[in-house]
């Protein structure tokens, strides 16, 4: 059946040195663990060569059915991707431009696009119930009819975005009664994909002029790597700095986010000295950030009309938004862990916001 020499694990060639009183010599262990295990990947296990020639040959055929199959798998993995950049550019950005135009009152919709939808379907909409009295009906539409003269100067739908975001539990746990301000200048949220990084985004916070800051766009975009179906990881993290008015900086002297902090934070992530690893602190920061970028683009950009309306629920799952914490995230928060080597959290210094953003 073959003397095929197969991969073993000497332990022998570990450092395991306890003399001259300086203990488990840990490090050497580990490298050791790790120079050996490295050697073993990919080896064979000898299985294969134990078993009949016939039934080598059989196995052969399946191992070129499974490369044929990786080939097969690639080439949808290609197709899939072009097909989801396909949709968004040509399908989706249409339908969020045109809701973008509704929004901020550039465009009115027409009759058609206003109708409601459960118009021929029943039980879809609690009816109005019938006013029976004529004097009360004749009330009812006075009062309609001044209402609608109030509502002539409206344009588009104020603070949409806003609204939005604070009927997102999570999301509204970052904001306090400062930010509300700023945001109600928020006219559309966007995403788009990093074209050459397979599932890599960029969020776009898109403002009308404010009194707070010059930026008319906020960016942030979110480098991954990791397939569909594999654990995704996000290596780092770009955002654009907020260039705020003088006096008007709503960070300025806060950590983190929530009353306590502010939701600007956002642009402004945390990030660990070159060399440093990470504290526990500092990685649930992170993870927050990243929780709040996933959500605003899986949830909120693509139903915003239904948080709106406070409609909408996180898919399937309640209470999955209680982690946040004040003090996640932000520029200005301190890594006070006392954990040795913990990476210590960098302000950013004007310009592109980086950060490391390993999510694991």
């Amino acid at each position: 059946m073959g003397d095929k020499q197969q991969p073993t694990f000497d332990f022998s060639k570990l450092n395991f040195d306890l003399s001259g009183g300086g203990g488990f010599n840990f490090q050497g262990a580990l490298q050791g663990i790790q120079a050996q295990l490295g050697g073993l990947v990919g080896a064979d296990s000898g299985y294969f060569d134990s078993l009949p020639k016939v039934v080598q040959r059989r196995v052969r055929a399946l191992r070129n059915l499974d490369r044929e199959y990786e080939k097969i798998e690639e080439e949808f993995e290609k197709e899939l991707k072009e097909l989801e950049l396909k949709y968004h550019k040509e399908r989706f950005t249409p339908l969020f431009l045109k809701r973008t135009d509704i929004v901020t009152g550039k465009v009115e919709p027409t009759d058609e696009e206003a109708k409601e939808e459960s118009d021929d379907e029943e039980g879809d909409e609690p009816k109005i119930q019938e006013i029976k009295e004529e004097g009360e009906e004749k009330k009812v539409k006075e009062e309609e009819k001044e209402e609608t003269e109030e509502e002539k100067n409206i344009v588009g739908v104020p603070e949409f975005w806003l609204t939005a975001l604070k009927h997102h539990e999570m999301l509204d746990s970052a904001i306090n009664e400062k930010d509300e301000e700023a945001l109600k200048y928020l006219t559309d949220i966007t995403h788009d994909p990093v074209e050459e990084e397979q599932g890599s985004f960029t969020l776009k916070f898109h403002f009308k002029e404010n009194p707070f800051f010059t930026n008319d766009v906020l960016t942030k975009t979110y480098h991954l790597e990791g397939d569909e179906g594999d654990e995704v990881v996000c290596e780092s993290v770009d955002s654009t700095a907020v260039a705020w008015k003088e006096g008007k900086d709503l960070t300025a002297g806060t950590k983190g986010f929530g009353p306590e902090g502010s939701f600007f934070h956002f642009f402004a992530p945390p990030t660990v000295k070159e060399g440093k690893a990470a504290s526990s602190k500092i990685v649930s920061m992170m993870e927050f950030d990243f929780e709040l970028a996933i959500s605003i683009k899986e949830e909120v950009i693509k139903h915003a009309v239904h948080w709106f309306t406070g409609d909408a629920t996180v898919d399937g799952v309640e209470g999955e938004e209680e982690d946040d914490e004040e003090g996640f995230g932000g520029e200005g928060e301190e890594d006070d862990d006392d954990e040795e080597d913990d990476g210590e959290y960098v302000p950013p210094e004007g310009g592109e916001n980086k950060s490391e953003c390993k999510q694991q």
